[in-house]
């Protein structure tokens, strides 16, 4: 442990303290779809803070992959990714959205199975039918994920429609 805390570079601290809190906020949202425990306001800031990051993270990878490659259809993915991540920060900025706004409550089982069934298919058809990049899989997932799971829910029937 002594060695490891002399060859910790503490210039790198604050990359570090976000690495921690995305990490925790990437947990937490796995944790609290599978258990149904209130959370804590901090709990809720790290979510806030992983939703953004993650969007970020796959626009920006996914666009830079595009870039180098190709500039097609797809490129609607990472941008709407940006779009959301830059969106949210704003509106936490201005005071609009803070941790409240992550729900406290707990998706049903159904919920939960459609979710995961459908980001699944989603990746799956994208790795392996289309051959994808995966940040390019990445950033579509999390577009589905991150707002495109509401306009298709709207097709489901009624029981089974996110809330």
């Amino acid at each position: 442990i002594k060695l490891l805390i002399t060859d910790f570079d503490w210039h790198l601290y604050p990359i570090y303290a976000l690495i921690l809190l995305f990490l925790s906020g990437m947990i937490l949202s796995v944790f609290h779809a599978l258990s149904g425990v209130r959370m804590t306001p901090g709990q809720r800031t790290s979510m806030l803070f992983f939703a953004v990051m993650a969007n970020l993270f796959s626009g920006l990878v996914a666009g830079a992959c595009l870039l180098a490659s190709t500039f097609g259809i797809l490129a609607v993915f990472p941008l709407w990714n940006i779009l959301n991540a830059v969106l949210l920060l704003l509106l936490c900025r201005i005071g609009i959205v803070n941790e409240q706004a992550v729900s406290d409550d707990a998706p049903s089982k159904i919920e939960l199975l459609v979710g995961t069934l459908a980001v699944c298919v989603t990746f799956s058809v994208c790795q392996f039918v289309f051959d994808l990049n995966w940040a390019i899989t990445f950033s579509i997932c999390m577009s589905y994920a991150s707002g495109l799971s509401r306009l298709a829910g709207r097709f489901l029937p009624q029981r089974l429609r996110p809330r």
